[in-house]
């Protein structure tokens, strides 16, 4: 990438001037490629768990943590958590389908 400044006294005018990419492999991919990947590729089943709806990752892992040391009940987790039953469901569920 080479860049340069609009006005050298203002390091904020820097700009793009030009930018090239370089490979040393080739990089042409081709039908005899996607076939090899494809025939390579197995097929993993989805979980018969519902899709994860849960919008916080640090709370499945803090559920996860408290399941660890000791089992709850759906209404003991809602209970902990502040929440609807079906946002239980949701938190429940994304930790089983991970």
């Amino acid at each position: 990438m080479q860049y340069e400044f609009q006005d050298p006294e203002y390091y904020n005018s820097l700009i793009l001037v030009k930018q090239k990419k370089y490979s040393i492999e080739d990089t042409e991919i081709n039908l005899n490629d996607i076939l090899e990947v494809y025939n390579r590729t197995s097929v993993v089943e989805e979980p018969e768990i519902p899709f994860p709806q849960a919008d916080s990752f640090k709370r499945i892992i803090n559920l996860c943590e408290l399941l660890n040391e000791r089992e709850l009940t759906r209404d003991e987790i809602t209970e902990n958590y502040d929440f609807d039953p079906r946002q239980t469901n949701y938190y429940t569920d994304a930790g089983r389908y991970y």
